[in-house]
C-alpha cells in the first residue's frame, strides 16, 4: 500500500541475543485513476510524491486552475493527448488551465484549450503555467488566449522547467500591435522536439501571424 510504513527488524547474533530496530519505508509510487473533474485536484492533493493522476478519456470542463505539485504527474490514461481535454472558462471566465509546481510534477498525455488569461496581468498566462524542474510532455496545448500587452505565452509559460515532444498551435492575443511570446514563453527552461506553429496576436479580421515564439 502506498504511505508510511514502519518494519521491525529483528537480528539475532550467534548467542542468541537479539537486538530490535525499526524503519521506516515510505511507498510513493501508484496510479490514481479519475473520470471527474471535480475529482482531479483531490486526487492530487492526496497524492504521494512520484504517484501519478490518470484521466480515462474524455473532455473535462474545468472550473478553475488545476494545480500539479509535489512531484505529481498528471496525465491521460491511453497515452495520446488527443484523448483527453482539459477545457478552461474561456474569456468569461479567466483562469490559467493549469499550473505546475514542485520539482517533478509532470503534464502527460493531454491537451489544454480554451483557457484565457485575465485581462492587463502582468503574469498573462493562458493555458500552461511552469515553475522550475516541471515537465510538459506528449501534450498539445491549443486555442488558449490572452488578452494584454504584457503577454507571456498564451500557450504555456516556462519558469525553468522542461517542454518535450508537445504540440503548441493556435494560441492567439488579442491585442494587434504589441504583444511578444504568444504561444510560448520561456525563462531559464528548456524546450526541445516540440512543434510551436500557427499562433498569432490580432482579433477576428485583423490577424498578425508571430514568427518570434521561439
Amino acid at each position: 500500500a502506498l504511505g508510511r510504513h514502519v518494519l521491525r527488524l529483528v537480528v539475532r547474533n550467534g548467542d542468541g541475543d537479539e537486538n530490535e530496530d525499526s524503519v521506516v519505508l515510505w511507498v510513493r509510487q501508484g496510479t490514481y485513476e479519475v473520470n471527474t473533474v471535480e475529482a482531479i485536484q483531490s486526487a492530487i492533493d492526496n497524492a504521494n510524491p512520484g504517484a501519478a493522476v490518470a484521466l480515462v478519456p474524455g473532455e473535462y470542463q474545468l472550473t478553475g486552475t488545476i494545480y500539479v505539485r509535489n512531484g505529481v504527474t498528471l496525465r491521460g490514461k491511453t497515452g495520446s493527448y488527443g484523448d483527453v481535454t482539459l477545457i478552461g472558462g474561456g474569456t468569461a471566465k479567466p483562469f490559467v488551465g493549469v499550473s505546475l509546481s514542485d520539482a517533478g510534477s509532470t503534464l502527460s498525455s493531454l491537451t489544454v484549450t480554451g483557457c484565457a488569461g485575465r485581462l492587463e496581468s502582468a503574469a498573462d498566462v493562458g493555458g500552461v503555467l511552469m515553475g522550475a524542474n516541471t515537465v510538459v510532455t506528449n501534450c498539445r496545448v491549443t486555442a488558449n488566449i490572452t488578452r494584454s500587452y504584457v503577454c507571456k505565452g498564451a500557450g504555456i509559460q516556462n519558469h525553468g522547467g522542461l517542454v518535450t515532444h508537445s504540440l503548441i498551435d493556435g494560441n492567439h492575443n488579442d491585442v494587434y500591435d504589441r504583444a511578444d511570446a504568444v504561444g510560448y514563453y520561456q525563462e531559464y527552461g528548456t524546450i526541445r522536439n516540440t512543434q510551436i506553429v500557427s499562433n498569432y496576436c490580432g482579433t477576428i479580421g485583423t490577424v498578425r501571424p508571430t514568427g518570434e515564439d521561439l
